[in-house]
């Protein structure tokens, strides 16, 4: 099915994800303002951009920081979450919402159309029929699994004409996503050699998954000891806790 809510319902409940309206503007977020300009620039020319990357290589936060930064002038928002066995009349209702608005200053954010890109050609293509509304759409990078299977891209237009961003966060990025969340908890910290060589041989140099290394984070913070010391097992006991 496919799901449309408000930036409020979305942004003010941690279970509908990371980061909420508070985490921002309590700035606790890393912002990489190069990708920020980057998909800006996209939506100021062109009014739509797909963000692609793997799982935990921070498209949610991606798209949130920049519905977050339109909400601030006034924008309206709103999420449109695509998930696994949408049907026609799913796709023709949510179309039908979205034909219905014309206002230069209202951005949907639609998210997870990987699990249904075989569907969503409609979708797509009411984007060029609206000539005022903005979009952002974020999805996994998906191959196939063998090479002789053809898979139909609907973003294949997108990627030609550089609509898209491509995640890769790598071990810088991670540096500053560590340095921010010692900043924002205010704590009696500072990073050393020993912590950086533990980061780039636990998530390595590129690509490396931030959902991963933000739950280490979050175990880190209710244990004592060096960054370095997290132990797998502690991580997972966290994780297990909080399903």
């Amino acid at each position: 099915m496919i799901e449309i809510k408000s930036f409020e319902k979305i942004m003010n409940k941690p279970r509908e994800g990371w980061p909420t309206l508070a985490d921002i503007k309590r700035k606790s977020v890393f912002m990489d303002d190069k990708l920020i300009g980057k998909v800006d620039n996209l939506i100021r020319k062109y009014r739509r951009c797909l963000i692609r990357g793997a799982e935990g290589r921070g498209k949610t936060v991606l798209a949130r920081i920049l519905g977050f930064n339109r909400y601030k002038t006034k924008w309206k928002i709103r999420f449109i979450d695509i998930r696994e066995g949408i049907i026609e009349s799913d796709i023709d209702r949510t179309c039908n919402y979205i034909k219905e608005i014309a206002d230069k200053n209202f951005l949907f954010i639609v998210e997870n159309v990987h699990s249904s890109l075989d569907k969503i050609s409609k979708l797509i293509e009411i984007v060029d029929e609206s000539h005022e509304t903005s979009f952002i759409f974020t999805s996994r990078k998906i191959f196939p699994g063998d090479e002789q299977l053809v898979m139909l891209d609907p973003f294949e237009e997108w990627e030609e004409k550089g609509w898209c961003i491509d995640l890769k966060p790598n071990l810088g990025t991670a540096i500053g996503i560590i340095k921010k969340f010692i900043s924002a908890r205010k704590m009696d910290y500072s990073l050393t050699g020993k912590d950086e060589s533990w980061v780039k041989t636990e998530f390595g140099e590129e690509a490396v998954n931030l959902r991963r290394l933000n739950w280490y984070l979050e175990t880190w913070s209710e244990i004592s000891g060096p960054l370095y010391s997290v132990k797998k097992n502690q991580v997972l006991e966290k994780i297990l806790c909080y399903h």
